[in-house]
């Protein structure tokens, strides 16, 4: 009698273990979530806002975890999930290697990761535990033109002033332009720059301005402010004390865009390279391109305030991808011009 049951025992065992295989599976599948916008601990309509004081993890088998402040779970994404969004310098990152924070947040590099401050409080914390950021695929993107002094040295305050040019005549929808001027660590992996974007929001089409910096592979824009054609701006980056602070302003409406790096957290001294940049993604021919840039006024200082010298040399590598009339204009140390075919 004992016999006849042990068939559907073991049926049922079989089942439950199958269960049991397959169940966690498709629930681990199912908590995963598609990231297409940066993610910012303040709200807004182009960000995915998590709560202030999150921390971010990114996993080294691809996996990005956030959690809140009270240590709750609140996302789970994976690089393949992830919208891949063009940055300043940085090419084309995961969404979740993006972030929006209020202006004046403080960025600082601690161990395996960065935290942001903003009033005092911590406001968003990233940890690395591996390398996780999306290849960018190829395509005619990055720098069209530019002009570089790769080797300045004791380098205080660098800044520019230009005026919102021409948009892109006959723009594709995923066109991203950036116009700025920059600071890049010698080894090249940290950056500052205040940056004119077009069409940062895909689909806006629209003129917008952002202080960025760019470490360890995330990166950070402070609260954008608005900008049209003409306007006149002003960009700097500008060592105080042991502190650095990227700001861009339009003098029109009188609105800034600013962040600050903790204490000796950008690298100061000698090798340090200076831009002055126009930068493309997803540009096809001479429509996505803006029209021409004069950086003019501009300023470099070192640590005692005395002018430094500095020799600008220009690039168009934009001529590869078969775009035309690129031409990088010195004038002086003082006034470089980036010239398009609009």
């Amino acid at each position: 009698m004992k016999k006849a049951y042990i068939p559907g025992i073991a049926i049922l065992l079989v089942m439950s273990l199958l269960m049991w295989a397959v169940g966690p599976v498709m629930a681990q599948d199912e908590e995963f979530q598609r990231i297409d916008k940066p993610l910012s601990p303040v709200g807004g309509d182009d960000v995915y806002s998590i709560p202030p004081g999150s921390t971010i993890h990114h996993l080294d088998n691809g996996i990005t975890k956030v959690y809140g402040p009270d240590g709750r779970h609140v996302l789970t994404t994976r690089d393949t999930l992830e919208s891949l969004i063009p940055v300043p310098m940085g090419g084309l990152v995961g969404a979740s290697h993006v972030h929006s924070v209020p202006s004046g947040s403080k960025i600082s590099r601690v161990e395996n990761g960065i935290k942001v401050y903003h009033d005092g409080a911590c406001i968003l914390s990233v940890v690395n535990e591996g390398d996780n950021a999306e290849t960018p695929p190829p395509s005619s993107s990055g720098w069209i033109e530019y002009s570089r002094d790769s080797d300045v040295d004791d380098l205080r305050y660098f800044r520019a002033s230009w005026s919102v040019t021409a948009e892109p005549p006959d723009h594709d929808y995923w066109t991203t332009d950036y116009i700025f001027n920059a600071i890049v660590s010698p080894d090249g992996t940290d950056i500052l720059q205040p940056v004119l974007e077009w069409n940062v929001v895909r689909g806006t089409y629209e003129w917008t301005c952002a202080a960025w910096y760019g470490i360890d592979d995330e990166y950070f824009h402070g609260a954008r402010i608005d900008a049209s054609v003409d306007d006149d701006l002003y960009g700097y980056m500008r060592k105080y004390d042991t502190e650095w602070k990227t700001k861009i302003r339009n003098l029109d409406t009188g609105e800034s865009s600013i962040l600050w790096t903790d204490p000796n957290e950008f690298h100061t001294g000698d090798n340090l390279k200076i831009f002055c940049a126009l930068e493309g993604w997803y540009v096809d021919d001479d429509d996505d391109v803006p029209g021409d840039t004069l950086f003019h006024d501009m300023i470099f200082t070192d640590d005692e305030g005395d002018p430094i010298n500095i020799t600008w040399y220009g690039y168009t590598p934009g001529t590869a991808w078969g775009l035309t009339d690129l031409k990088v204009v010195r004038y002086s140390d003082e006034e470089v011009e980036l010239q398009t075919a609009n």
